[in-house]
C-alpha cells in the first residue's frame, strides 16, 4: 500500500474497515498518510497514522471551510480508534456510526439492524425516522435493504447474495419488522417471543 493512500467511500460502513487497514499497515510503513473522499460530494478528510499508535486527523473539507486538527493516541486510550472513526463519520456524513444489533446470519450473510440507543446527535429527530431496513455483510461487501417493499437502500452485495437476502426478507418480513420495532424501542432481541423466530 502506498504511504499516501487515497480512498473513495460511499457509506459509513466502509470507514472503520479502511482505517483499521491503514493502522495495521502503519506498523510496517511507520508513517501512513491518507485522504478519504466521499463519492458524489465535495467532502474529504486527511490524516496521518504513525507506527500504528498515533493518528493525526488534520483536515476536513466539506465546502464550509471547517477544518479539524486532532490527535488520537491509539495505544494509550482503548477507545481512541472508535472515537477517530466516529469523528470521521461526523465530518463526512454528519452522523456517527450507529450501534448495530445482531439479527442473525443466512447463507454466510451477516444481518444487523440499527439500535435506537445510538441516536447520532439528534440526527433522527432532525431528518425523521428511517424506514425499516437491514444492514448486510458478505465477504467484505455490505449493503442495506428496505424491508417492505424490498429494495436496495445503499451498497451492493453479489447478485446471488442479493437474491438470497431477498428470499430471506420475504420469508421473515413480519419477524424482521418485529426486530426493527424492538431495536427502535432500545430493546434487545434476547427474549423475543417464539412466534417471531427467524426462518432459514
Amino acid at each position: 500500500m502506498d504511504k499516501n493512500h487515497i480512498m473513495y467511500i460511499t457509506s459509513k460502513d466502509e470507514i472503520s474497515k479502511e482505517l483499521k487497514t491503514l493502522v495495521d499497515v502503519s506498523r510496517y510503513n511507520q508513517k501512513q498518510e491518507f485522504t478519504v473522499y466521499l463519492e458524489g460530494s465535495v467532502k474529504s478528510f486527511k490524516g496521518c497514522i504513525y507506527n500504528d499508535t498515533i493518528c493525526h486527523l488534520r483536515a476536513a473539507v466539506d465546502g464550509s471551510g471547517k477544518t479539524y486538527d486532532k490527535i488520537y493516541y491509539l495505544v494509550e486510550k482503548f477507545n481512541a480508534f472508535d472515537q477517530m472513526v466516529e469523528d470521521v463519520c461526523i465530518a463526512l456524513f454528519g452522523e456517527r456510526i450507529d450501534e448495530m444489533a445482531y439479527v442473525g446470519s443466512y447463507k454466510g450473510i451477516k444481518i444487523e439492524i440499527n439500535h435506537k440507543t445510538s441516536d447520532p446527535s439528534g440526527y433522527r429527530s432532525e431528518h425523521g425516522e428511517e424506514e425499516p431496513h437491514i444492514h448486510t455483510y458478505y465477504q467484505g461487501a455490505c449493503a442495506q435493504y428496505y424491508l417492505d417493499p424490498f429494495e436496495t437502500k445503499k451498497g451492493k452485495l453479489p447478485p446471488q447474495q442479493t437474491s438470497d437476502i431477498r428470499n430471506f426478507v420475504k420469508n421473515n418480513l413480519n419477524v424482521l419488522k418485529k426486530y426493527w420495532e424492538l431495536a427502535m424501542s432500545g430493546k434487545n432481541f434476547d427474549n423475543i417471543d417464539s412466534e417471531y423466530k427467524l426462518k432459514r
